[in-house]
């Protein structure tokens, strides 16, 4: 059953589980920056990765549970979600779009 879930390892925790799946340390921060600086928790989507460590990976991850709930405001400029998590928890998260070209906060 796969039960790894990236984001909740810290860098040493990630550089050790790269080093027992036999790749060098350094591919632990391409994994670190593929999460938090592009937003990406699929490890299959991670294509600088060798296709093996992204084949294991994405093996082991636990999938992304769907939203219990979505509501969109009126006029698109938000979304909150409900979203419930392994351990029977709920996360509520909302996205706020914003154009930063538009002028509106100076």
């Amino acid at each position: 059953m796969p039960d790894l879930e990236l984001l909740e390892l810290d860098r040493d925790a990630l550089a050790a589980l790269v080093e027992e799946l036999g790749h060098p340390a350094y591919r632990a921060k391409q994994i670190w920056r593929w999460l938090y600086a592009r937003g990406v928790l699929d490890a299959a989507a991670m294509t600088d990765l060798p296709s093996d460590l992204r084949d294991e990976l994405a093996r082991r991850q636990r999938g992304a549970a769907d939203p219990e709930s979505v509501q969109n405001s009126a006029d698109g400029s938000t979304t909150k979600a409900l979203i419930p998590l392994h351990d029977g928890e709920m996360v509520e998260t909302v996205l706020i779009r914003h154009d930063p070209h538009d002028g509106a906060s100076q």
